[in-house]
C-alpha cells in the first residue's frame, strides 16, 4: 500500500500506471526524473491535467531536440 496515496493521487496514478505495463523500471526512473525535473515545490498545487500536458510537452521537446542532433550529425 503506498502511503502517499492521499496525499500525492497524481505520482500515485502514474506510477501504478507505469508498474502495471513494464517489465522494467527504466519507464519509472525516466518518468520521475523528468517530473523532478519539470515541478518544484512551487507547483504541487497544479491540477492534474496540467501537470500531465506539462509533462507530454516537455517530453515531446526533449525527443525533437533528440532528432534535430541525430539530423545535424547525419547532414540531413
Amino acid at each position: 500500500h503506498f502511503k502517499g496515496k492521499e496525499t500525492r493521487p497524481f505520482f500515485y496514478k502514474c506510477a501504478k500506471l507505469i508498474s502495471i505495463g513494464q517489465p522494467s523500471s527504466a519507464a519509472a526512473e525516466r518518468f520521475f526524473s523528468l517530473y523532478r525535473l519539470t515541478f518544484g515545490p512551487q507547483q504541487g498545487q497544479m491540477s492534474n491535467e496540467k501537470k500531465v500536458l506539462t509533462m507530454f510537452l516537455r517530453y515531446n521537446d526533449q525527443q525533437r531536440m533528440k532528432e534535430s542532433k541525430i539530423e545535424i550529425e547525419w547532414g540531413n
